[in-house]
């Protein structure tokens, strides 16, 4: 009895550990993504338009354009007060 026992127990904690393992993987990749939003002059706003970075990198523009080309749109996040003026970075892959 004992030794079939053994077996299963070493099966349930191996696929509970691999599914763990993954779950934490995924919520990694999720983990520093934050909105982006732009401030909108017509109703006073800030308006939700991109998802970027909060660490360090290229600066995040709508649709991920290279910030030094004309028209670029730079993107913030919120402060505390509502207000969109945190820089953000372009997601890496």
């Amino acid at each position: 009895m004992k030794k079939s026992i053994l077996p299963f127990f070493v099966i349930l904690i191996g696929g509970g550990s691999a599914f763990a393992i993954q779950n934490t993987k995924h919520n990694d990749s999720k983990k520093f993504v934050d909105d982006g939003y732009i401030h909108n002059v017509l109703t006073n706003s800030c308006e939700k338009v991109s998802e970027c970075n909060a660490s360090s990198g290229e600066v995040c523009t709508i649709g991920n354009v290279d910030p030094m080309e004309p028209g670029a749109v730079q993107v913030f996040g919120l402060d505390e007060t509502g207000t969109c003026n945190i820089p953000l970075y372009q997601q890496r892959n």
